[in-house]
């Protein structure tokens, strides 16, 4: 009877050493991405026909920043201050809600997970049955340290349901 109860808390300890080793692998593999907002808003800019439509995307370098700010006018380029000095360190990542037919509307980053070479980045939309009727655009743009994105070479946005919003595929 000793014999197999000796067996038995044999089982049990392996079972529980494996069950943390698993456990281990399976948080190793996924983790969370600190970032820092770097402008968030009701309007990025004037609305046009190149700005309507959501955008979701990475900004490299100074050149795409700038790109990506002309399609909204000057105002854009003045709540945006970001240098190619701080793309050496930074990358910044874009969530843009397109057009909003009032105030109330909201967009906001909410969590950047990294999987092996896959970075999701996870965006919340508000959308306010409430709010003065005018035009917006809002926005949310964050900052996040280039070396958490080794040997990364996909960045996959999705809504907090999951559903899949764009993939933009680059080294960093």
């Amino acid at each position: 009877m000793a014999m197999r109860a000796k067996r038995k808390l044999m089982i049990v300890v392996g079972i529980a050493v494996l069950s943390s080793i698993f456990g281990f692998l399976v948080l190793k593999s996924e983790n969370t991405i600190p970032f820092k907002t770097v402008s968030k808003g009701e309007r990025l800019g004037y609305l046009n026909m190149d700005t309507m439509q959501p955008v979701y995307t990475i900004l490299t370098n100074e050149n795409e920043l700038d790109y990506f700010l002309n399609k909204f006018g000057s105002h854009a380029k003045e709540i945006i201050n970001f240098s190619e000095d701080d793309f050496k360190e930074y990358i910044l990542i874009c969530a843009y809600f397109g057009y909003a037919p009032s105030t109330g509307y909201e967009i906001e980053i909410k969590k950047i997970i990294r999987r092996d070479k896959i970075a999701e980045i996870i965006i919340q939309f508000i959308a306010s049955k409430y709010g003065e009727t005018q035009l917006t655009n809002p926005y949310h743009i964050v900052k996040v340290r280039r070396n958490y994105f080794e040997n990364v070479d996909k960045f996959i946005f999705k809504d907090t349901n999951g559903r899949e919003l764009n993939r933009v595929e680059i080294e960093i």
